[in-house]
């Protein structure tokens, strides 16, 4: 699947107005107004729990999961931007947390 999503992101960058997709500007933009729409589905589950409710009853999963998915391809798109592959990010990212827990969890 995530293979897909790296294809469609591709395609995308070939469509007419690609040249957003290359701005910085504009995937920083949705980047971050895709998080803000993430958040604002986990929130009422904070907000529930925050006032010993169930924050089961007020939590919508699923469209947390599809703002999720927005972010996911827009941090693809960002990987793009600096030419380098997701895969590659996944392999830093976990190289370097690797290396925190074996240094006691400093940076």
């Amino acid at each position: 699947m995530l293979y897909e999503l790296i294809q469609d992101v591709e395609r995308s960058r070939n469509m007419p107005l690609a040249n957003h997709l290359q701005d910085w500007g504009y995937l920083c933009a949705g980047l971050s107004g895709e998080v803000g729409e993430f958040i604002g589905e986990v929130k009422p589950a904070i907000r529930a729990s925050c006032n010993q409710l169930d924050p089961i009853t007020v939590f919508n999963k699923k469209a947390a999961i599809d703002e999720l998915g927005d972010v996911l391809w827009y941090v693809i798109a960002c990987a793009n931007q600096l030419d380098v592959h997701i895969d590659e990010v996944a392999h830093i990212v976990l190289t370097k947390l690797v290396e925190r827990r074996l240094n006691g969890g400093k940076k």
